[in-house]
């Protein structure tokens, strides 16, 4: 399931802040494949990344291309504190999101990946 989100503070306000979700079944090498959970939040400067629980944070200004991740390194504090928001806001996201479909009605299991081991003769 992939969404792209656009979170505008008034409906003539021009967008501040993009959410995207992906989740993906990756094939692994030698095994089964892997369940992928991803989740991003920008603002008009920073893009914080979480993949399956790790983050990694870019500066869409200097670096339009996302090659240096800020957090490979020890942070600015102005990065530090872009991350610190944007955390707190993914956080706040993720949550309402899933208390909206809880809400709803929806069983929200943690998925489960199909056992794709077969039996040789």
């Amino acid at each position: 399931m992939n969404r792209l989100k656009t979170l505008t503070h008034t409906k003539k306000a021009r967008a501040t802040q993009t959410f995207t979700e992906v989740h993906a079944r990756l094939p692994f090498p030698g095994g089964p494949p892997r369940r992928m959970d991803a989740h991003a939040l920008r603002d008009q400067r920073y893009k914080l990344i979480r993949v399956n629980g790790a983050e990694e944070l870019y500066d869409l200004i200097a670096d339009p291309l996302e090659t240096a991740n800020l957090l490979a390194s020890e942070p600015s504090a102005q990065a530090q504190s872009a991350r610190t928001q944007l955390s707190q806001k993914l956080d706040a996201l993720l949550g309402s999101e899933h208390e909206v479909l809880d809400s709803a009605g929806f069983d929200l299991p943690a998925p489960t990946l199909p056992d794709t081991t077969t039996e040789r003769n």
